[in-house]
């Protein structure tokens, strides 16, 4: 009896290779149909991607000629589109090769050889199928990666977004990996086919790894501090402010700037780009960038000037927008963005966006604050001598886009007789007069404090007032004393002298009152690292007596620990004075010095105890008055000691509390100059991130390796 010959792995039944051989020619058409069809839909997108559309030109500004041609404007998604496109021309090729190869080869004579080409058309169709959908998926995976940040952040909504990559690459694997199933019983004897089997298996391990691999490295920058800083003063990153954080993150309309800067590699653009890329991710939802290329998006920035002909666009920089239709906007020009006046160039590029932004918000509400001028106040013109000079006020305020007005007895407007502050004001200062007002501005001044304004708000006073001797003796009046006094506010009649160095001199060391930082006072909170020396300056006594809701609280006041004092007359012999309260007499006995000078200090009201040289005046929430006992260290000789205006930038942060503008836009500047490796490592980002990729890396090799030898 003969034996049967078992089946070989060639001649062995195969569902799949049967299947095809028994329905080539329809399998054939089938996928030509299909592979058609791919084809149309692919010619579809490439023309919704690389489609323009016209929008008619806005109406011309007052002057100009009206446009002549529409406006053409690209497809924002254009780039996901063409992806698209070239993803599904490859599947319709695929589809129409196999196709072709089906349709178009003669029949083999044995089923052995029949069973081979069917196992050969599935190996070769669905390892270029998958192979294209991993592609495809792993592009929009990079394209869209942002969403995958989002999502690893914390907003899970953005996951819609990433699905459909995710899906492709697993697809694609997939697929490739269970066409190469019907071929792997011909691997062993046919050279072509086990060389394809492991050519697919390298390519999918491969394409898994630098999947896991993308995807913990963005899991990586969200979770694991992203700037590796070798710097002392952070040359090569940039961190906005938490106060700018706290701002863009309650932001209620969609802010877009659009940036046409060209791309550098100069530290001036890099730190344009990673603000903007700093401020999306403090609030991605809200806060749009658009980074426009002079050559590639010339239809788009044609767009902007058109619509924006104020903007002057031909010149590089950020065109921030908000609103309904984007129609506030404003230009900040590329030097803008930095300070130069200094011996070595400063960044502060936060500093001014966010200045933009608050001024866009407020629309067409105009925030104008007057100055007292004629009483001996720091002056805003040039006329004045330096040491009393406060155009740095002016300049830093008119960066703020507040428009600043002076304001004297003859300028004073009049209604039924009466003068009366002007009805644009929304706010006066008071810069620190040498001599009294005139009645007529302390009357004006106190009518705007009580009246309400047009638009339903009160009026707003700011106060800078330090110790100026008159020739007669004591101190020189302000005159508005009264109305300060009505507000619960005392302005001490008398010079405040500290011991500064075992040296007594009218200078005493002020910082944030602790009770302002507990209350959340946003003045308090930016400076309460700063100690400021003033000089000439007086005590400022919130009171009781305020009338009716108003209620003063102390902002700055000296450091505890400092002896301070008061004296009614300018002390004449700072030595002699230094020995009358600090120390003891040739011959006399610890006790007796002791007891003498506590005797002195008592008379002399000497105290360690911080003493209040600025308060604030609320009425419920709102801010209404601020009085600072000190006004030459608001002049910019002040600024000039410094090195840079500090002086300004803490005035302009008083004015922004009165307004109830949101103090963030004073951030401090980044400097250039010369930098040194930071000496202070970081052990989460020098060791275990680094260590972990390498863990993963190594394992996924592994892996891979592995996963050959097993087949």
């Amino acid at each position: 009896m003969a034996t049967a010959t078992p089946p070989t792995d060639e001649t062995a039944p195969s569902p799949t290779a049967d299947f095809i051989v028994a329905n080539r020619p329809v399998l054939g058409w089938v996928l030509a149909v299909l592979g058609v069809a791919a084809l149309l839909v692919a010619i579809w997108m490439f023309t919704k991607g690389l489609k323009t559309t016209e929008v008619p030109a806005p109406a011309p500004a007052p002057g100009e000629a009206a446009a002549t041609e529409p406006i053409r404007v690209s497809n924002p998604h254009r780039l996901e589109w063409v992806v698209g496109a070239i993803g599904t021309l490859w599947v319709a090729l695929d589809f129409l090769g196999i196709a072709a190869y089906l349709l178009a080869q003669l029949p083999k004579p044995t089923l052995a050889e029949r069973r081979t080409n069917a196992r050969m058309a599935v190996l070769y169709w669905g390892n270029s199928l998958g192979l294209g959908l991993m592609v495809v998926g792993s592009v929009l995976f990079v394209v869209w990666s942002k969403a995958i940040s989002d999502a690893v952040g914390g907003k899970v909504a953005q996951l819609v977004w990433v699905a459909g990559p995710i899906l492709g690459i697993l697809l694609g694997a997939g697929v490739a990996f269970l066409c190469c199933l019907p071929a792997r019983a011909e691997e062993r004897n046919n050279v072509t086919v086990r060389r394809l089997i492991y050519g697919s298996n390298v390519a999918l391990t491969g394409m898994l790894l630098v999947l896991v691999l993308v995807i913990g490295n963005v899991i990586a920058a969200v979770r694991v501090p992203t700037k590796l800083d070798t710097t002392a003063t952070g040359f090569y990153s940039l961190d906005l402010n938490e106060k700018t954080k706290e701002y863009l993150g309650k932001l209620d309309q969609t802010v877009r700037i659009y940036s046409t800067i060209p791309e550098e590699s100069d530290p001036f653009t890099q730190d344009t780009r990673r603000l903007l890329d700093a401020m999306v991710a403090a609030n991605p939802a809200r806060v749009q960038v658009r980074y426009l290329s002079a050559t590639v998006n010339r239809d788009e920035i044609a767009r902007l000037r058109a619509k924006y002909p104020t903007a002057n666009l031909n010149q590089y920089g950020l065109l921030v927008t908000t609103g309904e239709d984007e129609a506030r906007f404003g230009f900040i020009r590329f030097q803008e963005l930095f300070d130069n006046t200094r011996e070595t160039a400063a960044f502060k590029g936060e500093s001014r966006v966010v200045q933009e932004l608050l001024t866009i918000a407020e629309g067409d509400v105009k925030t104008t604050i007057y100055f007292t001028q004629g009483s001996g106040e720091l002056s805003l013109g040039s006329d004045g001598p330096q040491s009393r000079s406060g155009q740095e006020l002016q300049r830093t305020l008119e960066e703020k886009k507040f428009v600043v007005k002076t304001l004297t007895a003859a300028e004073l407007t009049k209604a039924g007789g009466k003068a009366k502050i002007p009805d644009d004001a929304s706010m006066v200062v008071v810069a620190d007069p040498t001599g009294p007002l005139p009645p007529s501005v302390v009357t004006a001044i106190q009518g705007y404090l009580d009246a309400e304004r047009p638009g339903g708000k009160k009026g707003k006073l700011l106060v800078l007032t330090g110790t100026h001797a008159k020739l007669a003796g004591g101190i020189e009046s302000t005159g508005l004393e009264p109305v300060l006094e009505a507000l619960g506010v005392r302005a001490s009649p008398k010079f405040l002298y500290s011991d500064i160095q075992d040296r007594v001199q009218p200078l005493v060391i002020a910082g944030a009152a602790p009770q302002a930082v507990a209350s959340g006072n946003l003045v308090a909170i930016t400076y309460q690292q700063l100690k400021l020396p003033l000089q000439n300056a007086r005590a400022v006594s919130p009171v009781s007596a305020g009338r009716g809701p108003l209620q003063a609280t102390p902002l700055f006041q000296t450091l505890a620990g400092i002896p301070t004092w008061e004296e009614d007359e300018p002390i004449k012999n700072p030595d002699l004075a230094y020995e009358e309260l600090f120390l003891g007499r040739p011959g006399e006995s610890e006790a007796a010095a002791q007891q003498r000078l506590s005797a002195v200090w008592a008379r002399k009201g000497v105290s360690d105890k911080g003493r209040t040289v600025a308060a604030v005046v609320s009425e419920g929430p709102t801010p209404r008055a601020l009085v600072f006992g000190a006004g030459e260290f608001f002049s910019d000789d002040t600024g000039r000691a410094y090195g840079q205006p500090v002086q300004a930038k803490i005035f302009a942060t008083l004015v922004d509390w009165l307004r109830d503008r949101p103090s963030v836009a004073e951030v401090t500047n980044k400097p250039y100059g010369v930098y040194t490796p930071n000496a202070k490592p970081d052990e989460i980002r020098l060791v275990w991130l680094p260590g972990g990729l390498a863990i993963v890396l190594i394992l996924s090799i592994g892996a891979g390796v592995w996963t050959l030898r097993r087949t």
